[in-house]
């Protein structure tokens, strides 16, 4: 039995693998995004407080209503 490789199956096959690595980067190495906007919202209010637009009583509230949102 012989089978003739053509275009259109190199063109599926490339898709596919390119699919499988994807997959497996986001499965194992991609950084949870839920995480990565948390620090990043704490670390605006951080800078927020160091440049006085807030107060201190201001940013820990802030930052305990932040902590008890659902993202």
């Amino acid at each position: 039995m012989t089978f003739a490789y053509g275009p259109v199956f190199l063109i599926a096959f490339t898709l596919q693998q390119i699919f499988l690595f994807y997959a497996i980067y986001i499965i194992f190495f991609k950084p949870d995004d839920k995480k990565t906007i948390r620090k990043r919202i704490l670390e605006v209010l951080r800078n927020r407080l160091q440049q006085g637009e807030i107060d201190f009583n201001g940013y820990k509230k802030l930052e305990r209503d932040f902590k008890n949102l659902e993202i």
